[in-house]
């Protein structure tokens, strides 16, 4: 379970920062090791994924939407 964002929120103004950024670290290192783990797998797929032609034009749609706002 990811950790609650508004006890982080609450956190970051009520600490110094040195110590948020140290909670801020320790709570991201599980996530960030595992990414680092499947790099060596993930990486030809993520690349496939965001080159494709369909999420360039999901991109460049949400954009114009963006500009058009």
């Amino acid at each position: 379970m990811p950790f609650p964002t508004v006890p982080l929120e609450v956190m970051r103004h009520a600490v110094p920062p040195d110590v948020y950024a140290f909670a801020k670290r320790r709570l991201h290192a599980p996530a960030l090791e595992r990414v680092r783990a499947a790099r060596a797998w993930d990486d030809p797929e993520v690349l496939k994924m965001w080159s494709s032609e369909r999420t360039r034009s999901v991109l460049r749609d949400y954009l114009g939407s963006l500009r058009r706002a």
